[in-house]
């Protein structure tokens, strides 16, 4: 500009204007180049249990009720916190919190009876907690970071069973309540750095999916649908974001004999197997 004032050569401005665009671009550039190399090196996405469930994010397990969806989880969720590998899918050893808002009263039951059928002790990185959060109101969050803060051991799975019922202050079938539920869920995985799994229901027709809004399955690291036949409990993976799509894992239901020990009734529990 000073040269544009005091000299006649207008056309300074259109060099200097150029060169500052050479400039500006050639630092834009190496800002890029240097975040395009970093991500190149960074340490490749890890698996909770390889090909199944991703470390980190928000997962979510669907199928039609009596499909076993909870008693699939409990045994997924004890094979994590012993660190077990399940048949020859790694598995990566973390504490777990299973969250539950219905079912309270037989969960002790399906978790003995998985137990048993293991021939392994309760872990002690496995606990319960029979509520869940409201995932429409990310402000109920508070207690569970407070509380989850208080154990003793690594929180790395966390498991809210049911989806439905922890989002039942919002629509199932909005686009934006459920986006709204799935960020709520993701603030929890990213405050722990953990994998949170929602169980959820599917709707009428089964071959849909997860039921309600499709912002459920976009917003998803990984989405599975659960189903039974006979004595087989099948889980497809249907989204997979690091690894392939629709890879089948099938467990075996075995029935093992619980007593009670207030009436001392022997009554036959299912657990699963790979």
């Amino acid at each position: 500009l000073l040269l544009v004032k005091f000299t006649d050569w207008v056309f300074w401005d259109l060099v200097v204007s150029v060169v500052v665009c050479i400039y500006i671009f050639r630092g834009a550039w190496k800002i890029f180049r240097r975040s395009i190399d970093e991500l190149m090196d960074r340490q490749p996405p890890e698996f909770l249990i390889d090909s199944m469930f991703p470390a980190k994010g928000v997962a979510i397990i669907g199928g039609q009720s009596g499909t076993m969806k909870s008693f699939m989880m409990i045994y997924l969720s004890i094979m994590v916190a012993l660190g077990k590998n399940i048949g020859h899918y790694a598995v990566k050893q973390t504490g777990v919190l299973f969250m539950i808002n219905e079912g309270q009263a037989g969960f002790g039951t399906r978790c003995k009876a998985a137990l048993t059928a293991l021939k392994v002790d309760g872990p002690d990185n496995f606990r319960v907690a029979e509520v869940t959060p409201d995932l429409m109101r990310e402000e109920t969050l508070s207690p569970f970071f407070e509380a989850a803060e208080a154990l003793d051991y690594e929180l790395g799975l966390i498991v809210i069973d049911t989806f439905s019922k922890a989002s039942i202050s919002g629509d199932d079938n909005s686009t934006s309540d459920m986006a709204k539920a799935i960020k709520t869920a993701e603030q929890l995985a990213n405050y722990f750095g953990a994998l949170v799994i929602l169980i959820d229901h599917v709707g009428k027709d089964p071959k849909k999916g997860v039921r309600g809004a499709y912002s459920k399955y976009a917003n998803a690291e990984m989405v599975g649908m659960v189903t039974k036949v006979s004595d087989t409990v099948t889980l497809k993976t249907t989204k997979q974001k690091e690894a392939g799509d629709n890879i089948s894992f099938d467990f075996q239901v075995n029935l093992v004999e619980i007593p009670n020990k207030h009436t001392g009734e022997v009554r036959e529990v299912p657990a699963l197997n790979i």
